[in-house]
């Protein structure tokens, strides 16, 4: 019988790893996590029925849905997004196949045993605190000293993340997050406040087999602080060589934070800040691929990517240990320019989106078309759209992003 996959909530970014199995003669199964998924993963973020022999969905009974998924013979059960993690682990602890450790599971998606978890292992972490009582919260808050972060315990893309400079404004993101539906539909029963840190934030990507972790793509990434009324949002993200001494750092304690959270298989995505004190401290880690299409944009970039190199982990193992000999290779450098809307409309044109593609560097863009309901960007999923840029001169790939956000500045957007 011919190798099946099964992938679990393949959606977004998700949609990327049916055909890179496919590719290597992998069919795939997709299991749709819940019956009533985020609006993040529909419309045109749902997955793509045709790229799979089977589509079937888990309505509670893990012995259900281990009975359906059975006869399909599966090799292992893939995340595609964060809300498919737990169940993924869960199936594969069931079926025996090669999967994460399953005490671990909830750390890899509640924020807080995370932290917890990361320090069990004696790395360093941020100062960090949870609860569903705002009294407790100031109190924590007063004794760790302002500004902190407030942030709900298992969303994700920024969604909710508050920057407060004092109890007042503690208390309002309590208000406002606590007991409420966060954007992968889950009730935010309790928050988590960590101490606010400066520093320069990472991301590192990596694929793991039998508890080996290769590093796939390392992004050094910026966000604006207090745009749009949000805390923050992010603005670009640079693609950096593996090779270097902040890299190396980064790399090591990424490994460490896999080991620390029981990750042996697949991949990961691992967000990171080095202090202003050169110190590198979780910001926390998805067990799953990096969002945003990031692998699509990384095969023009590098002599691979993090989803090819996760379906071929689970089909030739070898070749990830091979891999980790060099490390990747760029062949090109590479940014991505996040847009950011200013204000809530309809939108009725982009003016100034041929010049933006005229641009030395331009590779690609997905932005929203004329005529969609356009929000102010306040955290990873409102953002308008992103340009990617490809070039072998940083100079210009600089000079390209300034003349981007000029022309934001300039209506880029026209509403009705």
């Amino acid at each position: 019988m011919t190798r099946c996959a099964v992938i679990v909530d393949g959606c977004s970014t998700g949609a990327l790893l049916a055909p890179a199995f496919a590719e290597r003669g992998i069919v795939c199964v997709h299991l749709q996590s819940t019956g009533r998924p985020p609006k993040i993963l529909a419309g045109a973020a749902a997955y793509n029925p045709g790229d799979y022999v089977a589509c079937l969905m888990h309505c509670g009974s893990i012995e259900a849905t281990v009975a359906a998924l059975t006869p399909y013979r599966p090799i292992c059960v893939v995340p595609g997004t964060e809300l498919g993690v737990e169940l993924a682990d869960l199936l594969n602890d069931r079926m025996q196949l090669p999967g994460n450790a399953i005490e671990l599971s909830a750390a890899r998606r509640d924020k807080y045993q995370m932290v917890n978890a990361v320090q069990r292992a004696g790395l360093s972490t941020i100062p960090t605190f949870a609860s569903d009582n705002v009294g407790r919260a100031v109190e924590w808050a007063n004794n760790a000293s302002y500004p902190v972060v407030v942030k709900p315990a298992r969303s994700g893309g920024t969604d909710g993340v508050t920057l407060c400079h004092n109890e007042s404004e503690l208390r309002a993101a309590y208000g406002v997050l606590l007991n409420r539906e966060n954007i992968l539909n889950e009730v935010n029963d309790f928050l988590v406040s960590q101490t606010y840190i400066r520093g320069t934030e990472y991301i590192v990507d990596l694929v793991s087999s039998e508890g080996r972790h290769k590093v796939t793509d390392i992004w050094r990434y910026s966000k604006r602080e207090g745009s749009n009324g949000a805390s923050f949002i992010y603005d670009h993200a640079w693609l950096l060589p593996y090779r270097g001494t902040v890299q190396e750092k980064l790399v090591a304690y990424a490994k460490a934070l896999l080991d620390a959270l029981g990750i042996r298989y697949g991949a990961s995505h691992c967000e990171i800040m080095v202090t202003d004190a050169g110190v590198p401290v979780m910001v926390e880690v998805g067990a799953r691929i990096c969002g945003g299409f990031v692998a699509k944009f990384c095969s023009a970039a590098l002599d691979t990517d993090q989803v090819s190199l996760l379906a071929e982990s689970y089909i030739n193992p070898d070749t990830v240990v091979k891999f980790d000999e060099l490390g990747y290779v760029m062949r090109k450098r590479a940014l991505r320019v996040l847009l950011i809307s200013p204000r809530r409309g309809r939108l009725l044109s982009l003016p100034y989106i041929d010049e933006v593609r005229q641009l030395p560097s331009y590779y690609s863009d997905v932005i929203v078309e004329p005529g969609a309901e356009v929000h102010p960007t306040s955290n990873f999923y409102s953002h308008p759209g992103r340009i990617d840029l490809l070039h072998d001169n940083e100079a210009v790939l600089r000079k390209d992003m300034e003349t981007i956000r000029k022309l934001e500045a300039e209506r880029f957007y026209v509403f009705e």
